[in-house]
Order: C-alpha cells, then structure tokens, then sequence
C-alpha cells in the first residue's frame, strides 16, 4: 500500500519536491483549443469519428468508451464546479488531482461523487498546495481512504504499460511540460487499444480524451519526480478472497 501523506511540517524542499509541479496543475488552464489540436497532430493517432472511443451521456453522466472499462468523465472547466474552492484556490485552475480522482472513484468503484466533493476530501486531508495544485501525496491519501490497490511503477516500459492496461487496471501519470500541460499535471490512463495505442481521460480536455495516444510519447511526457510513487501509479482494486 501507498505510504502515508507526507506532513505540512516537513523540509521545505521535499515540500516543493512534492508538488504537482511548480505551478502545478498550471499556470495557465489548459482547455480544448486549436493550438492543442495542432500540438497533437504530429505525435498521436487522431480518432476523428472512429469507433474506438466516444464520448457519450448517460443518466446526466458523461462517459467515455473504449478503453478497459467505461469511464465517468469529469472536467474540470465545467461550469458546475469550475469556480468552486480547492482550499484557497480553484478547481478550475488548480484541480486535476481531484477531479482526476473524482473519475478514478466514479469509474472503478462506482462511488457516487465529483470533482467538488473530492476537492473538499483533498483539502480537508492536507493534499492542497496553495497555488501549487495537488501534493502528489494526494494518490497515496486516496487508495488508502478509498481501499483502492495502487502499484508504483517509475520506469514502466511500452510494454509493461499496455499489459497493465489491458489487464483492466487504470493509471495515475504525472506529466511534465509537453502534449498536456504547459507545467505539471495529473493524467488518468484508461486503457489500449488492440494496436498498443494509449486511451487517457484528461479533466482538462475533452478533445485530448477522444485521442488515441502513442506510449511512447506518454511515457517520455512523464515527469521525472520519483516522490510519492511518481510519475506513474496503477490502480485496481482489491483483489476478491
């Protein structure tokens, strides 16, 4: 199991070690734009109208197919929650972390909540950062909260990727300046595709979250942070008696 949220009292470096990133989940919010369509053209496998994955509406949910199992999808722009606190912040700037978990909860052990409700748990157990997102020990926090399984994996491999993907479980990953943000962010892998394409949930892009990825490219846009289980953590749960 994950090791216990790391203390406010802590060193001040392992603090700033522990963030998101420096300006975390950004200094600038990402949002579904022509300049990240353009940035994605060169490196990915566009879906367009494939069938592969789509996203859907159900029961006031949205939902993305295709990947190893059906997400319930969260952005963290919507209007419902955008302007809402995580701690002195907002979610809509600062909170993929939750909103990331909202959809990991949602999506894995059909817990019924959302972005603002994993904001409030998040900033109520320490893992705010003022204008720093999330500590990354927010992952760790919520497996044990939650009894989520988490495996950490920092030097995962093409490979090892897809099988873990394919094998059903979901995926943390921490990225660094690139394809997903121009600073720190948290990003849910969801599955692969039959030719080892990555599916990913982004709360910040609903464009990016119909785009089939190359694993190379998402394990090279990983961040280099080895705190707290970083960059990349699997989730499943807890395996039946």
């Amino acid at each position: 199991m994950w090791e216990s949220a790391r203390t406010l009292a802590g060193n001040v470096w392992d603090q700033a070690s522990d963030l998101v990133d420096s300006g975390a989940d950004g200094d600038s919010l990402e949002t579904d734009s022509p300049s990240s369509e353009a940035m994605i053209s060169g490196d990915t496998l566009s879906v367009g109208t494939s069938s592969l994955t789509t996203l859907t509406e159900r029961n006031g949910m949205e939902i993305l197919t295709g990947g190893s199992r059906e997400i319930v999808y969260f952005n963290q722009a919507d209007p419902a929650w955008c302007d809402q606190p995580y701690g002195k912040d907002t979610l809509g700037k600062y909170g993929c972390g939750p909103t990331t978990l909202a959809m990991v909860l949602c999506s894995l052990s059909d817990l019924n909540t959302n972005p603002e409700q994993t904001a409030q748990w998040a900033s109520k157990n320490g893992y705010w950062a003022k204008h720093g997102g999330s500590y990354l020990s927010i992952v760790n926090g919520a497996a044990k909260d939650f009894d989520i399984t988490v495996e950490s994996d920092p030097d995962c491999d093409v490979q090892h990727l897809q099988l873990e993907l394919s094998s059903g479980k979901l995926a943390v990953a921490l990225m660094k300046a690139g394809h997903f943000t121009s600073g720190g962010h948290f990003l849910l892998l969801r599955g692969v595709t039959l030719d080892g394409g990555i599916l990913v949930a982004d709360s910040n892009s609903r464009e990016r979250s119909l785009t089939v990825w190359d694993a190379q490219v998402i394990l090279d846009e990983l961040s280099g942070s080895r705190s707290n289980g970083a960059p990349l953590w699997f989730l499943s749960l807890p395996a039946e008696n």
